[in-house]
């Protein structure tokens, strides 16, 4: 549920992105007539193998909570909070992996935005694109390497 409502909240500025990038094929389009053809900019965001790991840390809590329901407690315990730490990190990478190639798509229409100047005899409109992705850049800010999760225990446990 938690990387449903990070990656919906990001796709906005993904839908921004490809409607901006829409606009700039547009132009270009429009601008020479059909000579110049710009590549189709896509990405995959789904990743199998760190859902899978989601679901084996859900598997794994309720595997402790099993062995807490049958009086191995210390057992039980042990595992429910590595499987929830660990459901922490995929959630965390999750979502931290989908910011990343959003960032990445942005940098490179950004790049093909400006070779594409060369191209339109009137940059009014390309420099307008240009504007709205460098005001999309500044709230697709990429974490600077921090665990929102070690962030809690180490406030917590001081």
């Amino acid at each position: 549920m938690f990387v449903f409502l990070a990656t919906k909240y990001d796709k906005h500025y993904t839908d921004q992105l490809n409607a901006e990038y829409g606009k700039l094929i547009q132009t270009i389009n429009i601008a020479t007539n059909g000579e110049v053809q710009l590549p189709i900019v896509t990405s995959h965001e789904m990743d199998e193998v760190t859902i899978f790991a989601a679901f084996l840390s859900c598997f794994v809590i309720g595997v402790g909570n099993w062995l807490c329901a049958r009086a191995n407690v210390t057992a039980g315990l042990i595992l429910a909070v590595l499987g929830a730490k660990s459901l922490s990190f995929f959630v965390t990478k999750t979502v931290k992996s989908g910011k990343e190639i959003t960032y990445a798509k942005l940098q490179l229409v950004i790049r093909i935005a400006k070779h594409c100047l060369k191209y339109v005899s009137h940059q009014g409109q390309v420099n307008e694109v240009l504007n709205a992705l460098e005001q999309l850049k500044k709230y697709i800010r990429m974490n600077n390497g921090k665990n929102p999760s070690r962030e809690g225990l180490t406030t917590v446990f001081g």
